[in-house]
Protein backbone atom coordinates (compact mmCIF):
# COMPACT_ATOMS: atom_id res chain seq x y z
CA UNK A 1 0.00 0.00 0.00
CA UNK A 2 0.92 3.41 -0.41
CA UNK A 3 1.54 5.29 3.27
CA UNK A 4 -1.89 4.63 5.19
CA UNK A 5 -4.21 4.94 2.06
CA UNK A 6 -5.57 1.73 1.02
CA UNK A 7 -5.93 1.65 -2.59
CA UNK A 8 -8.19 -0.83 -4.69
CA UNK A 9 -8.90 -1.26 -8.62
CA UNK A 10 -11.31 -1.88 -10.28
CA UNK A 11 -10.90 -6.36 -10.97
CA UNK A 12 -10.55 -6.60 -14.89
CA UNK A 13 -8.36 -2.93 -14.87
CA UNK A 14 -4.81 -4.78 -15.44
CA UNK A 15 -6.77 -6.49 -18.18
CA UNK A 16 -6.40 -3.35 -20.35
CA UNK A 17 -4.52 -3.08 -23.26
CA UNK A 18 -5.47 -0.50 -26.02
CA UNK A 19 -6.70 -1.92 -29.10
CA UNK A 20 -4.91 0.92 -31.49
CA UNK A 21 -5.54 0.72 -34.75
CA UNK A 22 -7.86 -2.34 -34.05
CA UNK A 23 -10.48 -0.19 -32.35
CA UNK A 24 -13.64 0.32 -33.30
CA UNK A 25 -14.43 3.88 -31.99
CA UNK A 26 -10.40 5.57 -31.49
CA UNK A 27 -10.48 7.94 -28.76
CA UNK A 28 -8.48 10.08 -31.01
CA UNK A 29 -11.89 10.34 -32.85
CA UNK A 30 -15.06 12.75 -31.80
CA UNK A 31 -13.36 15.16 -29.25
CA UNK A 32 -11.19 17.91 -28.28
CA UNK A 33 -7.85 16.77 -27.02
CA UNK A 34 -6.51 18.75 -23.99
CA UNK A 35 -2.51 19.00 -23.92
CA UNK A 36 -0.68 19.15 -20.73
CA UNK A 37 2.17 21.77 -19.80
CA UNK A 38 4.53 19.43 -20.36
CA UNK A 39 3.70 17.96 -23.43
CA UNK A 40 3.48 21.77 -24.73
CA UNK A 41 7.14 22.03 -23.60
CA UNK A 42 8.22 18.98 -25.40
CA UNK A 43 6.26 20.13 -28.63
CA UNK A 44 7.51 23.84 -28.46
CA UNK A 45 11.25 22.63 -28.34
CA UNK A 46 10.81 20.24 -31.60
CA UNK A 47 12.29 22.44 -35.05
CA UNK A 48 12.29 21.50 -38.09
CA UNK A 49 8.89 20.55 -40.47
CA UNK A 50 8.04 18.38 -37.82
CA UNK A 51 8.13 20.59 -35.26
CA UNK A 52 6.01 23.06 -37.55
CA UNK A 53 3.13 20.57 -38.04
CA UNK A 54 2.92 19.93 -33.78
CA UNK A 55 2.67 23.64 -33.92
CA UNK A 56 0.06 24.03 -36.18
CA UNK A 57 -2.40 21.53 -35.19
CA UNK A 58 -2.54 22.95 -31.47
CA UNK A 59 -5.63 25.31 -31.15
CA UNK A 60 -8.37 26.66 -28.90
CA UNK A 61 -8.45 29.93 -26.80
CA UNK A 62 -5.65 29.08 -25.15
CA UNK A 63 -4.03 26.82 -27.67
CA UNK A 64 -4.19 23.74 -25.42
CA UNK A 65 -5.97 21.21 -27.28
CA UNK A 66 -5.95 19.06 -30.92
CA UNK A 67 -8.75 18.52 -32.71
CA UNK A 68 -11.01 21.59 -31.38
CA UNK A 69 -13.25 20.55 -34.12
CA UNK A 70 -13.94 17.45 -32.19
CA UNK A 71 -13.75 15.48 -35.50
CA UNK A 72 -10.32 13.60 -35.39
CA UNK A 73 -6.98 14.39 -33.94
CA UNK A 74 -4.64 15.90 -36.58
CA UNK A 75 -2.13 13.15 -35.77
CA UNK A 76 -4.53 10.07 -35.95
CA UNK A 77 -2.44 8.14 -39.31
CA UNK A 78 -4.88 6.42 -41.86
CA UNK A 79 -4.08 2.93 -40.38
CA UNK A 80 -5.50 3.85 -37.07
CA UNK A 81 -1.84 4.34 -35.40
CA UNK A 82 -0.98 7.97 -33.43
CA UNK A 83 1.90 9.57 -35.32
CA UNK A 84 3.17 11.03 -32.52
CA UNK A 85 3.74 7.75 -30.69
CA UNK A 86 4.77 6.49 -33.73
CA UNK A 87 7.63 8.44 -34.18
CA UNK A 88 8.64 9.61 -30.76
CA UNK A 89 7.29 6.92 -28.30
CA UNK A 90 4.41 7.13 -25.93
CA UNK A 91 6.48 9.73 -23.68
CA UNK A 92 5.43 11.96 -26.58
CA UNK A 93 1.91 11.63 -26.13
CA UNK A 94 -0.47 14.25 -23.77
CA UNK A 95 -1.27 13.39 -20.81
CA UNK A 96 -4.61 12.16 -21.34
CA UNK A 97 -3.50 10.15 -24.47
CA UNK A 98 -1.23 8.01 -21.73
CA UNK A 99 -3.57 7.94 -18.88
CA UNK A 100 -7.02 6.96 -20.92
CA UNK A 101 -9.18 5.12 -20.35
CA UNK A 102 -8.00 4.92 -16.87
CA UNK A 103 -9.29 6.78 -14.03
CA UNK A 104 -7.52 7.27 -10.92
CA UNK A 105 -9.12 9.41 -7.74
CA UNK A 106 -7.32 9.61 -4.46
CA UNK A 107 -10.12 10.79 -1.90
CA UNK A 108 -7.41 10.65 0.99
CA UNK A 109 -9.15 7.51 2.85
CA UNK A 110 -8.89 5.64 0.25
CA UNK A 111 -7.99 5.80 -3.71
CA UNK A 112 -9.51 3.81 -6.61
CA UNK A 113 -7.83 2.63 -10.10
CA UNK A 114 -10.84 1.76 -12.62
CA UNK A 115 -11.56 2.40 -16.26
CA UNK A 116 -13.71 4.86 -18.04
CA UNK A 117 -16.32 2.95 -20.27
CA UNK A 118 -16.29 5.77 -22.93
CA UNK A 119 -13.65 3.40 -24.36
CA UNK A 120 -15.09 0.59 -26.18
CA UNK A 121 -12.62 -2.24 -25.08
CA UNK A 122 -13.22 -1.21 -21.38
CA UNK A 123 -16.69 -1.62 -21.72
CA UNK A 124 -16.00 -5.11 -23.36
CA UNK A 125 -14.03 -5.80 -20.46
CA UNK A 126 -16.80 -4.65 -18.13
CA UNK A 127 -19.16 -7.14 -20.07
CA UNK A 128 -16.86 -9.92 -19.68
CA UNK A 129 -17.13 -9.47 -15.61
CA UNK A 130 -20.07 -7.23 -15.32
CA UNK A 131 -20.36 -7.92 -11.62
CA UNK A 132 -16.45 -7.37 -10.89
CA UNK A 133 -15.52 -6.03 -7.90
CA UNK A 134 -12.76 -3.72 -6.54
CA UNK A 135 -9.85 -5.55 -5.24
CA UNK A 136 -6.32 -4.25 -3.21
CA UNK A 137 -4.20 -2.35 -5.38
CA UNK A 138 -0.50 -2.28 -4.45
CA UNK A 139 0.75 1.01 -5.71
CA UNK A 140 4.27 2.62 -5.10
CA UNK A 141 2.95 6.39 -5.40
CA UNK A 142 0.03 7.92 -4.64
CA UNK A 143 -2.00 10.24 -7.43
CA UNK A 144 -2.96 13.95 -6.41
CA UNK A 145 -5.79 14.20 -3.64
CA UNK A 146 -9.00 14.33 -5.86
CA UNK A 147 -10.56 18.07 -4.25
CA UNK A 148 -9.48 19.18 -0.56
CA UNK A 149 -12.28 17.85 1.67
CA UNK A 150 -10.39 15.86 4.38
CA UNK A 151 -13.57 15.56 6.28
CA UNK A 152 -13.33 11.29 6.91
CA UNK A 153 -16.47 10.79 8.78
CA UNK A 154 -18.53 12.31 5.60
CA UNK A 155 -16.16 10.04 3.15
CA UNK A 156 -17.11 6.73 5.24
CA UNK A 157 -21.09 7.49 4.99
CA UNK A 158 -20.51 7.84 1.35
CA UNK A 159 -18.92 4.94 0.96
CA UNK A 160 -21.27 3.38 2.99
CA UNK A 161 -24.57 4.46 1.20
CA UNK A 162 -22.39 3.50 -2.14
CA UNK A 163 -22.26 0.20 -0.86
CA UNK A 164 -25.90 -0.10 0.36
CA UNK A 165 -26.95 0.96 -3.09
CA UNK A 166 -25.00 -2.08 -4.57
CA UNK A 167 -26.55 -4.25 -1.74
CA UNK A 168 -29.72 -2.94 -3.06
CA UNK A 169 -29.83 -3.24 -6.72
CA UNK A 170 -28.41 -6.85 -6.75
CA UNK A 171 -31.01 -8.16 -4.20
CA UNK A 172 -33.42 -7.06 -7.10
CA UNK A 173 -31.71 -9.95 -8.91
CA UNK A 174 -33.08 -10.25 -12.46
CA UNK A 175 -36.46 -8.83 -11.75
CA UNK A 176 -37.33 -5.96 -13.71
CA UNK A 177 -39.98 -4.52 -11.33
CA UNK A 178 -38.13 -4.92 -8.61
CA UNK A 179 -34.98 -3.23 -10.22
CA UNK A 180 -37.38 -0.50 -10.46
CA UNK A 181 -38.72 -0.04 -7.31
CA UNK A 182 -34.83 -0.58 -6.03
CA UNK A 183 -33.83 2.43 -7.85
CA UNK A 184 -36.55 4.63 -7.28
CA UNK A 185 -35.56 3.69 -3.47
CA UNK A 186 -32.34 4.98 -4.28
CA UNK A 187 -33.02 8.21 -5.84
CA UNK A 188 -35.45 8.79 -3.21
CA UNK A 189 -32.81 8.45 -0.27
CA UNK A 190 -30.24 10.04 -2.58
CA UNK A 191 -32.39 12.88 -3.05
CA UNK A 192 -32.91 12.83 1.37
CA UNK A 193 -29.27 12.68 1.97
CA UNK A 194 -28.45 15.58 -0.28
CA UNK A 195 -30.82 18.07 1.13
CA UNK A 196 -29.97 17.31 4.71
CA UNK A 197 -26.34 17.92 3.48
CA UNK A 198 -27.37 21.30 2.02
CA UNK A 199 -29.08 22.03 4.75
CA UNK A 200 -26.32 21.75 6.76
CA UNK A 201 -27.01 18.49 8.74
CA UNK A 202 -23.97 16.93 9.50
CA UNK A 203 -25.72 14.21 11.58
CA UNK A 204 -27.29 13.47 7.84
CA UNK A 205 -26.86 10.14 6.71
CA UNK A 206 -28.45 8.15 3.58
CA UNK A 207 -31.53 6.19 4.20
CA UNK A 208 -31.57 7.21 7.59
CA UNK A 209 -35.40 8.95 7.23
CA UNK A 210 -38.43 7.13 6.18
CA UNK A 211 -38.29 7.87 2.14
CA UNK A 212 -40.02 5.87 0.16
CA UNK A 213 -39.54 4.93 -3.56
CA UNK A 214 -40.73 8.10 -6.00
CA UNK A 215 -43.79 7.76 -8.31
CA UNK A 216 -42.14 7.96 -11.11
CA UNK A 217 -41.31 4.68 -13.18
CA UNK A 218 -37.03 4.49 -13.78
CA UNK A 219 -36.20 1.52 -15.56
CA UNK A 220 -37.42 2.26 -18.13
CA UNK A 221 -38.06 5.80 -18.09
CA UNK A 222 -41.52 7.56 -19.42
CA UNK A 223 -41.48 8.02 -23.08
CA UNK A 224 -41.87 11.63 -21.94
CA UNK A 225 -38.73 11.95 -20.01
CA UNK A 226 -36.62 10.35 -22.56
CA UNK A 227 -38.35 12.21 -25.36
CA UNK A 228 -36.72 15.12 -23.42
CA UNK A 229 -33.59 13.98 -22.94
CA UNK A 230 -33.35 13.57 -26.83
CA UNK A 231 -34.53 16.48 -27.31
CA UNK A 232 -31.28 18.50 -25.82
CA UNK A 233 -27.86 18.66 -27.34
CA UNK A 234 -27.35 14.98 -26.69
CA UNK A 235 -28.22 14.40 -29.86
CA UNK A 236 -27.25 17.13 -32.90
CA UNK A 237 -26.85 16.39 -36.72
CA UNK A 238 -23.22 17.27 -36.18
CA UNK A 239 -22.50 13.45 -34.64
CA UNK A 240 -23.10 12.56 -38.07
CA UNK A 241 -19.67 13.19 -38.22
CA UNK A 242 -18.31 13.24 -35.05
CA UNK A 243 -19.73 10.23 -33.49
CA UNK A 244 -21.06 8.41 -36.66
CA UNK A 245 -22.39 4.85 -34.45
CA UNK A 246 -24.20 7.25 -31.79
CA UNK A 247 -26.06 9.13 -34.64
CA UNK A 248 -27.08 6.00 -36.12
CA UNK A 249 -28.02 5.17 -32.43
CA UNK A 250 -29.82 8.32 -32.63
CA UNK A 251 -31.66 8.15 -36.09
CA UNK A 252 -33.39 4.52 -34.68
CA UNK A 253 -35.09 6.31 -31.83
CA UNK A 254 -36.50 9.44 -33.90
CA UNK A 255 -38.03 6.67 -37.09
CA UNK A 256 -39.43 5.25 -34.43
CA UNK A 257 -40.94 7.49 -32.11
CA UNK A 258 -40.85 10.93 -33.79
CA UNK A 259 -44.54 10.76 -35.11
CA UNK A 260 -45.90 9.19 -32.14
CA UNK A 261 -48.08 11.21 -29.38
CA UNK A 262 -47.24 10.34 -25.54
CA UNK A 263 -49.48 7.91 -25.41
CA UNK A 264 -48.69 5.94 -28.03
CA UNK A 265 -45.05 6.35 -27.75
CA UNK A 266 -45.52 5.12 -24.03
CA UNK A 267 -47.51 2.32 -25.14
CA UNK A 268 -44.95 1.38 -27.77
CA UNK A 269 -41.71 1.95 -25.50
CA UNK A 270 -43.51 -0.75 -23.01
CA UNK A 271 -43.87 -3.54 -25.68
CA UNK A 272 -40.71 -2.90 -26.71
CA UNK A 273 -39.55 -3.15 -22.80
CA UNK A 274 -41.68 -6.33 -22.35
CA UNK A 275 -40.58 -8.09 -25.75
CA UNK A 276 -36.82 -7.44 -25.16
CA UNK A 277 -35.52 -7.46 -21.09
CA UNK A 278 -38.89 -7.54 -18.77
CA UNK A 279 -38.81 -11.34 -18.39
CA UNK A 280 -35.52 -11.84 -19.61
CA UNK A 281 -33.37 -12.08 -15.74
CA UNK A 282 -30.08 -12.33 -17.61
CA UNK A 283 -30.63 -9.10 -19.34
CA UNK A 284 -32.33 -7.15 -16.14
CA UNK A 285 -29.52 -8.03 -14.35
CA UNK A 286 -27.13 -6.63 -16.76
CA UNK A 287 -28.45 -3.69 -16.44
CA UNK A 288 -28.60 -3.18 -13.11
CA UNK A 289 -24.95 -4.29 -13.14
CA UNK A 290 -24.00 -1.44 -15.46
CA UNK A 291 -26.00 1.11 -13.16
CA UNK A 292 -23.63 0.12 -10.62
CA UNK A 293 -20.50 0.66 -12.95
CA UNK A 294 -21.69 4.16 -13.16
CA UNK A 295 -22.16 4.24 -9.28
CA UNK A 296 -18.74 3.34 -8.22
CA UNK A 297 -17.01 5.40 -10.86
CA UNK A 298 -19.04 8.67 -10.21
CA UNK A 299 -20.71 8.31 -6.66
CA UNK A 300 -17.55 9.01 -4.52
CA UNK A 301 -17.50 12.59 -6.52
CA UNK A 302 -19.96 13.82 -4.22
CA UNK A 303 -17.12 13.76 -1.68
CA UNK A 304 -16.27 17.15 -3.46
CA UNK A 305 -19.14 18.66 -4.29
CA UNK A 306 -22.29 17.44 -1.86
CA UNK A 307 -24.13 15.90 -4.44
CA UNK A 308 -25.13 11.96 -4.22
CA UNK A 309 -28.66 12.92 -5.24
CA UNK A 310 -26.68 14.45 -8.94
CA UNK A 311 -24.22 11.21 -9.60
CA UNK A 312 -26.78 8.55 -8.76
CA UNK A 313 -29.62 11.03 -10.95
CA UNK A 314 -26.51 10.89 -13.80
CA UNK A 315 -26.35 7.09 -13.45
CA UNK A 316 -29.95 6.52 -13.63
CA UNK A 317 -30.23 8.63 -16.90
CA UNK A 318 -27.23 7.41 -18.79
CA UNK A 319 -28.37 3.94 -17.68
CA UNK A 320 -32.13 4.26 -19.53
CA UNK A 321 -30.20 6.23 -22.46
CA UNK A 322 -28.77 2.81 -23.12
CA UNK A 323 -31.46 0.70 -22.41
CA UNK A 324 -33.07 2.84 -25.10
CA UNK A 325 -30.36 2.30 -27.64
CA UNK A 326 -30.58 -1.53 -26.33
CA UNK A 327 -34.40 -2.15 -27.77
CA UNK A 328 -34.22 0.06 -30.80
CA UNK A 329 -31.05 -2.20 -31.68
CA UNK A 330 -33.28 -5.40 -30.49
CA UNK A 331 -36.08 -4.38 -32.58
CA UNK A 332 -34.24 -3.52 -35.79
CA UNK A 333 -31.50 -5.74 -35.93
CA UNK A 334 -32.40 -8.36 -32.73
CA UNK A 335 -30.34 -8.45 -29.64
CA UNK A 336 -26.99 -7.03 -29.83
CA UNK A 337 -23.82 -8.89 -29.67
CA UNK A 338 -21.14 -8.46 -26.61
CA UNK A 339 -18.93 -6.19 -29.22
CA UNK A 340 -21.79 -4.37 -30.32
CA UNK A 341 -23.75 -3.30 -26.74
CA UNK A 342 -20.06 -2.40 -25.67
CA UNK A 343 -19.99 0.06 -28.64
CA UNK A 344 -23.51 1.52 -27.63
CA UNK A 345 -22.29 2.03 -24.33
CA UNK A 346 -19.37 3.47 -24.91
CA UNK A 347 -20.83 6.32 -27.65
CA UNK A 348 -23.45 7.21 -24.58
CA UNK A 349 -21.01 7.48 -22.34
CA UNK A 350 -18.31 9.26 -24.51
CA UNK A 351 -21.04 11.94 -25.07
CA UNK A 352 -22.73 12.36 -21.74
CA UNK A 353 -19.70 12.63 -20.05
CA UNK A 354 -17.71 14.48 -22.21
CA UNK A 355 -18.68 16.93 -23.50
CA UNK A 356 -19.55 20.22 -22.14
CA UNK A 357 -22.77 20.93 -22.41
CA UNK A 358 -24.52 17.17 -22.86
CA UNK A 359 -24.76 15.98 -19.32
CA UNK A 360 -26.02 19.39 -18.01
CA UNK A 361 -29.01 19.53 -20.26
CA UNK A 362 -29.65 15.85 -19.51
CA UNK A 363 -29.97 16.56 -16.00
CA UNK A 364 -31.70 19.66 -16.67
CA UNK A 365 -34.51 17.90 -18.71
CA UNK A 366 -35.12 15.26 -16.40
CA UNK A 367 -37.20 17.49 -13.60
CA UNK A 368 -39.75 14.46 -12.05
CA UNK A 369 -37.02 12.31 -10.52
Amino acid sequence: MSGETPCFKISYYDEFRCLQGECPDSCCHGWSIPIDDEALKLYGARKGLFGLKLKLSIHGRERKVFSPMALRCPHLRADGLCELQKKRGEVFLPQVCRDYPRVVANYGPRAEYQLDLSCVHAASLFLRDPRGGFVPAEEEKLPELYGNNEDAAYFEKLLRSRGIIFSQVHSAGGDASLLDAALRDIAAKSRAFQDALIGGNEEADFGSGEEEGGAMRLFPLPIAELNEMMSTCFYEDWLRYSAPFLFRLCRLYYRRFDKLGYEAGEKELMRLFGKHVAGKAEVTELFGDYFLSLVARRYLFSYEDYSPFRHVKEALLVTDLVLLFYLLWCEKYGPPISRTLAHVISVTEKRAFHNDFALKDLLASVKST
